[in-house]
């Protein structure tokens, strides 16, 4: 949606300032330039969500219909042969790409979509020879492609999750294809053909940014509404169970909210964070401290005899200063961390030294990893089935 948005104000600037044969030269420029970016930044998340690194796949459609509306393209020689091989080399690059690029998914990526370039840059309109144009099966796969492409990755999702069967791929596509003819035929066709004036546009404009706006006001209220009804949710509490940043302490999320720099109220007895704390008498304080790793015991300890009287502080350090002040309010105080490796564990004996020797301590043991790739655990929750790694591996990976 970014590059819909930004790429006709850039087409507009182009054309505004230059001839079409320089706005294709600055076009292939910019594909190979992201190209490169691609190949050389190693930072996956970036190249897979931003739409600068995504931008080279769209223009090379776009240069596809800029390069049909140029009148001398097809004239050449060597275009014309193109053109009457497309078919050959559309085969051969497919063929390059199965036995050569198993272990590159961004060489597979390139040869794929500068092979589909070709393929519809050089294919031969109403050429009654031609296997491609004139196939109606093709065409109608072609015309409900877009709306196959929003609709693959939920439905695979779903059947992921709840199927193990080994047919579910061909269930997934079935109902892909379902999906996909019934959105192009009620929503993408009644739309194609629409005129649309300047009055229209300014009014959908508007009720969109109302719309928008009206989400992020009450987007916490949405949220909570969602996941009160989802039905994952419901179920089998997935979020509370895999997203840290769902914990609570007192109806309040703790993580990131509880760091020492985050500007919280304080509780006037003891100073510490009101929205980090649960207090009900002075027996004794839980004190957790830590990163993620620890939060995720937080809902143990809240369900424990423990319960009483329990704070989180998201912190890497050791604040043994006010845990060691804490004795003046508790009459015991217990100090809870998470220690994940060896390197953790001797700078917790490092800092032992600095505690009161009154202060009890509860060591968390790490949380197990897995490198299974085969084990996915939201499908081993929701249909119930056991999925084993042997913990050795973990130990011997992380020296623990």
């Amino acid at each position: 949606m970014q590059f819909y948005f930004a790429f006709p104000f850039l087409y507009y600037f182009l054309k505004k300032n230059l001839n079409q044969e320089l706005i294709i030269k600055v076009l292939i420029l910019i594909i190979a330039s992201s190209i490169l970016f691609n190949y050389y930044i190693k930072n996956t998340n970036l190249t897979y969500y931003s739409p600068v690194f995504r931008a080279w796949e769209f223009l090379l459609g776009s240069l596809i219909y800029l390069l049909h509306n140029k009148k001398d393209f097809f004239k050449k020689k060597i275009i014309k042969k193109l053109q009457k091989n497309n078919f050959i080399f559309l085969v051969s690059i497919f063929i390059i790409i199965f036995f050569f690029t198993k272990n590159s998914k961004f060489l597979d990526l390139i040869l794929t979509t500068i092979a589909t370039f070709i393929f519809l840059l050089f294919i031969k309109k109403n050429n009654s020879s031609d296997l491609f144009s004139n196939n109606k099966l093709l065409i109608y796969l072609g015309d409900i492609s877009y709306s196959f492409y929003l609709w693959h990755l939920p439905v695979l999702y779903f059947f992921n999750i709840y199927y193990e069967e080994k047919y579910k791929l061909i269930y997934a596509l079935i109902l892909t294809i379902l999906l996909s003819h019934l959105s192009y035929t009620f929503i993408e066709k009644k739309f194609k053909g629409l005129k649309i004036n300047i009055k229209y546009l300014l009014i959908t404009t508007l009720l969109t940014i109302l719309f928008l706006l009206i989400i992020k006001i009450n987007y916490y209220e949405i949220k909570n509404f969602i996941i009160k009804n989802n039905y994952l949710e419901r179920n089998y509490s997935l979020i509370k169970r895999i997203n840290y940043t769902e914990i609570k302490i007192n109806n309040k999320q703790i993580f990131p909210f509880c760091a020492p720099e985050t500007k919280n109220s304080h509780n006037t007895l003891n100073k510490l964070k009101n929205e980090c704390l649960k207090y009900t008498n002075n027996k004794f304080l839980v004190y957790m401290e830590g990163d993620s790793h620890t939060v995720m015991f937080v809902p143990l300890i809240l369900s424990s005899e423990l319960s009483d009287n329990v704070y989180f502080l998201n912190n890497s350090k050791y604040s043994y200063e006010e845990v060691n002040n804490e004795l003046k309010n508790f009459k015991k105080v217990i100090y809870v961390r998470s220690i994940n490796n060896l390197e953790e564990l001797d700078a917790f004996k490092k800092n032992l030294k600095n505690f009161d020797n009154n202060v009890h301590f509860i060591i968390l043991g790490t949380i197990p990893n897995y490198y299974n790739n085969k084990i996915k655990t939201v499908e081993c929750l929701i249909q119930e089935k056991e999925c084993l790694f042997n913990s050795n591996e973990d130990f011997e990976k992380r020296n623990l």
